[in-house]
């Protein structure tokens, strides 16, 4: 990616609704449909910055891709019920998620599954 348009994702990222967010990531990936992983984190991370707490731009997206971040969103204490459903609703549909376990205890088959969306949405930033 070059520093120009890394720049542009920013300042989207920074100020851009979520739609407009999710609509850059989608044509930088080239995703032709807007995956459940991409909505839950840009929705829980749009709302985060919106309240002053945090910086969102392409480093921040793509570190809250991992699962590990991803289950941490569902405990995160100042997002709206709302997000925290998107993103359970998203673990939910990991094939053989466990939500009584940790990121650390999930079984190979669901940080296998999880990685193969996470590399679907991730910003290259070669």
């Amino acid at each position: 990616m070059s520093e120009h348009k890394r720049t542009t994702l920013n300042t989207i990222f920074k100020h851009g609704s979520k739609e407009d967010i999710k609509k850059a990531i989608m044509e930088e990936t080239a995703i032709n449909k807007n995956a459940g992983l991409l909505t839950v984190v840009v929705d829980s991370l749009v709302h985060l910055r919106e309240k002053n707490k945090f910086d969102l731009n392409v480093d921040s997206y793509n570190d809250h891709l991992s699962l590990e971040k991803v289950i941490a969103l569902t405990h995160h204490n100042t997002l709206p019920l709302e997000d925290v459903f998107k993103v359970k609703n998203y673990l939910d549909h990991i094939p053989s998620f466990d939500k009584a376990k940790s990121f650390f205890d999930q079984r190979d088959v669901v940080r296998d599954h999880h990685e193969r969306v996470r590399e679907s949405v991730k910003l290259v930033l070669s």
